[in-house]
């Protein structure tokens, strides 16, 4: 049957790319984890998935899900999401951050910064709240921010 992958020689995409289908396998899969169950909306307008290297600075102003790499800065009027998969080198200028995965540099979190279970972060923080649950870890120093 010749279709557009046929047309390249292959007769199914999957077959076509390999490994790749797991990649948009697991971004379909991120996106499907990312909605409310009650509301149907999604928890993160933008997400930057497993598998994905990118390069900053960037600048979010919605709710944010990382679970690719970043390197560089990362700054947001909103929560920032650092999940499982996540490693970060980068200085992060956030309302407030979750932390699963692991990050590395300076961040500023007007609100508050959440270490989770598996999650590390090694730099310094300056915040509000820090909690840091059991199995999560810190190294570093940290600065509470005053209220306003």
């Amino acid at each position: 049957m010749a279709n557009e992958w046929g047309n390249r020689g292959f007769e199914d995409p999957f077959l076509a790319f390999g490994s790749e289908a797991l990649v948009l396998t697991d971004v379909i899969e991120s996106i499907e984890e990312n909605v409310d169950p009650q509301r149907g909306l999604p928890l993160y307008e933008s997400i930057i998935s497993r598998g994905t290297v990118v390069y900053g600075p960037f600048e979010f102003h919605s709710p944010v899900m990382i679970d690719g790499n970043v390197c560089g800065r990362v700054i947001s009027t909103s929560s920032v999401m650092v999940g499982p998969q996540a490693v970060l080198e980068a200085d992060l200028d956030v309302a407030d951050l979750i932390v699963e995965g692991d990050v590395r540099g300076t961040v500023v979190a007007q609100q508050f910064v959440n270490i989770r279970p598996g999650g590390s972060l090694i730099g310094d923080i300056y915040c509000k709240t820090l909690h840091v649950e059991e199995g999560g870890s810190f190294e570093g120093r940290c600065q509470f921010l005053a209220p306003v």
